[in-house]
């Protein structure tokens, strides 16, 4: 299992500016575009995209934006149950066994293939990053004297984990009896007017993220479950959807000022 639907892994691979190690950027690169892209017939390894995963959650990603790491990624998958089992079962031991194993490491072994990137081709025929191993992983716990660092981690991916659980057992969700086309419209158009703080990707305008966090927030009529990609399509402004429903809106006169109107 690679776990690549389960992440946000949208980033397409620029061998000019590739940087594994960019603190402000949440998204992962789609390795697999990549290689079939190099001509590479070859697989990446299994746990791949875990790992790349959680190395940025060790050692890239800065602490105090932990959480907002997590929280995007959580929203942009469409497996949130899963992604919180990752965490809990997989993370958290994982993070555990490297604050527990920290030691120096003389040099990442690199006797197999070199593809590029830092990609290498080991003996069955799978394409790895030495950079993701967890054995890399107690080197840099080590070097960097991340112990403390690392403990701080954990408590943050924990807190996360034990929320959303509590979310899921306790917290019953709006229930929408509309069509989920204006329900779309109307969340897209108070975000727009200042009423909701903007979900940004790369700079721009995220309707993948709405979706998301409408879908987390909302139940819906058995008959009319919506999924993801569905809510996208009614919220691109330059898309035969969006352009019928905000018609319907506008013959009936509904129209949502500007929030600063009222400041």
């Amino acid at each position: 299992m690679n776990y690549k639907e389960w992440f946000a892994i949208t980033k397409k691979i620029d061998l000019e500016n590739f940087d594994k190690d960019d603190k402000d950027d949440f998204d992962l690169y789609d390795f697999d575009a990549f290689l079939k892209k190099a001509g590479v017939q070859y697989p990446l390894v299994r746990d791949f995209y875990l790992n790349y995963f959680a190395y940025k959650l060790f050692f890239v990603i800065d602490v105090l934006d932990l959480n907002q790491f997590i929280k995007y990624h959580f929203n942009e998958s469409e497996f949130q149950d899963e992604l919180l089992d990752v965490l809990k079962y997989k993370i958290v031991p994982l993070l555990n066994t490297t604050i527990k194993r920290q030691r120096f490491k003389v040099d990442i072994n690199t006797s197999h293939k070199e593809l590029q990137l830092d990609l290498y081709l080991d003996q069955s025929n799978t394409v790895y990053m030495p950079y993701f191993e967890s054995s890399h992983f107690y080197h840099l716990a080590y070097v960097n004297m991340l112990g403390d660092d690392l403990v701080c981690r954990k408590e943050i991916i924990e807190k996360f984990i034990s929320l959303h659980e509590k979310k899921e057992a306790y917290l019953p969700r709006l229930k929408w009896v509309g069509n989920f086309s204006h329900l779309s419209f109307i969340i897209l158009s108070l975000i727009e007017n200042g009423y909701i703080e903007k979900p940004m990707k790369n700079y721009k305008l995220s309707i993948t993220t709405i979706s998301s966090l409408i879908l987390e927030s909302f139940d819906f009529e058995n008959n009319s479950i919506p999924n993801k990609e569905t809510l996208e399509r009614f919220m691109r402004k330059s898309g035969a959807k969006y352009k019928n429903v905000e018609g319907q809106f506008e013959t009936l006169g509904f129209k949502i000022p500007k929030a600063d109107r009222f400041k």
